[in-house]
């Protein structure tokens, strides 16, 4: 069991549908499928989503990098850089959120080195195709000393959905009388009450937007990283990462770097069926369930995040295995960091910006 509480109260909530059929924790694109290749843009590259590989390592001098071992078994890459002009930098490629508690582990083992022997920290999820939303806010408690509040969702319920709220709320009536690993959780309660409210309205209606699994922030872990954060995404970065680059951004915690962000904000559950099996042995297909809504009003869904500062890679990046990009992302951060107001002048930037920006939708989600 995770040591701090609201970590376990996300595995716990999350190891009653890991075992179903239908996994309503997942936070998009086919989590534990063998590694996907798109074409880039045409040119003949091939891109591996959720490649561990970074494009942005290394940003300088390498002074600690994580044991192979580690990297084989968690997927990250991580290292710490000192740049040319002279701050040491956390760096972290996080290629994808699978579902592991003792992934987040690691990344908190990482995060307590990051805290002591950096001045800033870079998690690099360009690529990141998504994967289970409850271990990117487990991974996220790792990041904020504060309570960061989390999108709102529109949800579709399925058929299975008011059964299981029926029976969290049963065995909510048993208390103490049963043991903790059947004992319901704060988020099944408050998740369970909504569903068996909004099932009321009919089938088929989007709700209004709610704290996905009665989830309305994330909470600090025992230990986090209290530095500067640069977050770094692309247009391949999907789902779960585009919550995190929502989360980080609009509460202030990161100065994103990059390119907008995807536009899949929402999380989908995997259908199986002998129907589909038929036709292709093996076979899912994955739904979306949920719309996500940023604080602002505004959907993540055909939108996307967009950063703070856009830093592109080109043709000439590809040429020169990305010596440009590299280089340019490292006197970003240098710059940020040397200036005396430059992260502050770029958060005022982006508050003014966000407290401009008006709900497109007519919305009140607050």
């Amino acid at each position: 069991m995770m040591e701090d509480s609201f970590q376990s109260r996300l595995y716990r909530f999350a190891a009653r549908h890991v075992a179903q059929n239908l996994p309503p924790w997942t936070a998009a694109k086919a989590d534990d499928q063998t590694e996907d290749e798109e074409e880039a843009g045409g040119i003949g590259i091939r891109i591996s989503l959720g490649m561990p590989r970074s494009i942005a390592a290394p940003l300088g001098d390498e002074t600690w990098t994580l044991e192979p071992a580690i990297m084989q078994e968690t997927k990250f890459s991580a290292a710490i850089y000192r740049l040319k002009y002279g701050p040491q930098i956390g760096f972290i490629r996080i290629p994808r959120y699978q579902h592991d508690p003792k992934r987040a582990e690691v990344f908190g083992d990482l995060i307590r080195r990051f805290e002591t022997d950096t001045d800033a920290l870079l998690i690099d999820q360009q690529y990141n195709r998504g994967g289970s939303l409850l271990q990117m806010y487990a991974m996220c408690s790792y990041l904020t000393d504060r309570p960061l509040p989390v999108p709102l969702h529109q949800v579709k319920l399925w058929e299975n959905d008011v059964p299981e709220a029926e029976d969290v709320l049963e065995r909510q009536q048993y208390g103490d009388e049963l043991p903790d690993q059947d004992r319901p959780s704060p988020y099944e309660i408050a998740w369970a009450n909504f569903v068996i409210r909004h099932a009321k309205l009919g089938k088929g209606v989007l709700s209004d937007p709610v704290p996905l699994f009665g989830i309305s922030q994330i909470e600090p872990a025992n230990h986090v990283y209290s530095r500067p954060i640069f977050l770094l995404s692309n247009h391949l970065t999907f789902s779960a990462g585009e919550f995190l680059a929502a989360i980080l951004k609009d509460n202030g915690r990161a100065i994103l770097l990059g390119r907008n962000t995807a536009g899949a904000g929402g999380c989908v559950r995997v259908l199986h069926s002998d129907t589909i099996d038929r036709l292709i042995p093996g076979m899912s297909i994955s739904l979306t369930w949920t719309v996500g809504w940023r604080r602002n009003g505004f959907a993540i869904e055909n939108t996307g995040i967009s950063p703070d500062i856009e830093i592109r890679d080109t043709i000439e990046d590809v040429k020169s295995d990305y010596a440009q990009f590299r280089r340019t992302v490292g006197l970003t951060i240098a710059e940020a960091l040397h200036e005396p107001k430059g992260i502050s002048v770029l958060k005022e930037m982006r508050d003014a910006r966000m407290q401009a920006e008006t709900n497109p939708a007519g919305r009140d989600i607050g």
